[in-house]
């Protein structure tokens, strides 16, 4: 195989790269604007395909909310598990300080399990779901016993 022919084909076919790291993909547009003199599309990551996956995911789960009158109090537009997994989230990060009324700590529950909430990443929710799935007694428990402020959120997420 001729290397510079296939350096130049491939090079011919590059169009974007694609990581789900802003800071590199723009890292690897530049190299690779530097390196072959080529233009490329910088994606962002508000078209990845994460964030595809996860709004096909929420669109379905929405269609099946609505096909099975499911309803939820919490704040949001997505279906209700999402938004109820956004609303878990944002209770250990933006009510008590991460820690509402010690709980966790009382309960051996390390914070760092519940991750802060960044975009609506598919890796993001799947993960944020199966923390919440796995910890669900306890957190039933917290819900219905020690949550004692009266906050929308906290009264959206007994019910």
């Amino acid at each position: 195989v001729d290397y510079l022919l296939a350096k130049s084909s491939i090079i011919k076919h590059l169009k974007n790269p694609l990581s789900d790291r802003v800071a590199v993909n723009h890292c690897v547009v530049q190299q690779l604007k530097t390196a072959f003199e080529i233009e490329l599309l910088e994606l962002k990551c508000s078209i990845h395909p994460l964030d595809g996956i996860a709004k096909k995911c929420t669109n379905i789960l929405k269609e099946y909310d609505n096909h099975n009158n499911i309803t939820s109090d919490t704040f949001g537009r997505d279906c209700c598990a999402v938004n109820f997994i956004i609303a878990m989230n944002k209770m250990r990060f933006k009510q008590g300080k991460g820690d509402p009324s010690g709980f966790m700590r009382q309960n051996n529950i390390k914070p760092s399990i519940i991750i802060r909430y960044v975009g609506n990443h598919f890796h993001v929710m799947f993960h944020l779901a199966g923390v919440l799935y796995y910890l669900r007694e306890k957190l039933l428990i917290y819900l219905d016993k020690s949550c004692n402020n009266t906050t929308t959120l906290r009264t959206s997420l007994r019910t």
